[in-house]
Order: structure tokens, then sequence, then C-alpha cells
């Protein structure tokens, strides 16, 4: 939440007041990236989790960490942006779905919660949104 808050000043006073704080997107979304991208690989905390659970932690995570270095690169004007927000987003989108479908019929997908199912959303509608751009 920090590195999204630090992102948001960032961004907004290089865009209001033209301040250079290049340095400030690049660092935070980096980082928001790398640990989405390190986060996939945490389990759940049941004896012997499904394999379909972390299959679909893995595959958010990675999609999370590529849709935001997209953005990334969309923002600085990095040439490969298209193809990151295109590749992330989309795959951010058609697992969503499947987690909350999941979700709803399994206790055990409850590793899932609320505010992470937000995130997949929020971040895969900004990564489709930005590649139109």
């Amino acid at each position: 939440m920090i590195l999204i808050l630090i992102f948001a000043v960032a961004f907004l006073l290089k865009t209001q007041f033209d301040m250079p704080m290049n340095i400030l997107i690049v660092l935070s979304l980096f980082a928001l990236g790398l640990t989405y991208f390190l986060l996939s690989f945490a389990l759940p905390e049941s004896d012997k989790p499904e394999a379909m659970i972390i299959f679909a932690n893995t595959l958010s995570g990675y999609s999370l960490s590529v849709s935001l270095i997209g953005i990334l690169f969309k923002l600085m004007n990095f040439p490969g942006s298209d193809i990151m927000l295109l590749i992330g987003s989309i795959t951010l989108i058609l697992i969503l779905p499947t987690i909350i479908y999941m979700k709803s019929k399994n206790k055990e997908w409850n590793f899932f919660n609320n505010r992470y199912l937000i995130r997949l959303f929020v971040f895969g509608a900004s990564g489709i949104i930005l590649w139109f751009f």
C-alpha cells in the first residue's frame, strides 16, 4: 500500500506541477512488481494445498508483476510496454473470474482475500486502459 501511495504522489507531482519525479515512479513500480513476483511463490497455510491454488497464485503473481512493469514502461515511454500490458492484463482478466468462481465453491480458496481480488481487477483494468493509449 505504501508503494502505491508513493507512486500516486510522484505521478501527481509529475503531471500537475511538472516536477522531476521519474526516479520515484520507477522505483515504486519496480519494487511493487518485484514484490508481487516474489509473493507468487507464497503457499497457503494448509497442510497440503491443492495444485490449482498454487497454480492460480503463481499465475496471478506473475501477471501482476508483468502488468506493473508494463505500466512502468508505458509511463516512461520505453519500448516493449504494449506487449507486457497485453499479456499481463489479459491473463489477469482471465484468472480473476476463475478465482472468484472457485472461491465461492470451495472454502480452501479463501487464500485469495477480497483485497487481493480488487488489486487483480484494478491492475488488469488499468493495464488494458493504458494499452489503448
